[in-house]
């Protein structure tokens, strides 16, 4: 009785080993594939924080950005071509480059245009 405890046991481990690899490699080959897909990329979320961290403390509530709101999602989503025509586009007299008193990363203006490119939606 032992000895089929024992196998038992061993086999049970044998399975959890196994199905813990297999999860592993699932999980391994569902990223890459994910990210080799083209046009599936979301880009709003690092949008957000971008406007966040670069343009809130201005086009908030009480803010000199005003009339201009970029407290949420929607607003966001709303002035997607302001945003790239304030952070990408040249300035000009109608245009003002933002965030005053300093520019953005190219890499955080590659994602403004990527969203914006992809319709400049909430989901996109």
């Amino acid at each position: 009785m032992a000895f089929l405890s024992k196998r038992c046991v061993n086999v049970f481990f044998l399975w959890q080993t196994i199905g813990c690899l297999a999860l592993v490699v699932c999980s391994l080959s569902s990223c890459t594939n994910s990210a080799a897909t083209p046009g599936t990329e979301t880009y709003f979320p690092q949008v957000r924080v971008i406007v966040q961290q670069n343009c809130v403390s201005c086009h908030s509530p009480g803010g000199m950005g005003l009339p201009t709101m970029l407290t949420t999602d929607a607003n966001i989503a709303a002035l997607a071509a302001a945003i790239k025509a304030a952070t990408i586009d040249p300035a000009s007299p109608r245009n003002k480059r933002m965030p005053q008193g300093g520019e953005l990363s190219a890499a955080d203006k590659a994602i403004i245009q990527k969203w914006f490119d992809k319709g400049g939606k909430i989901s996109d």
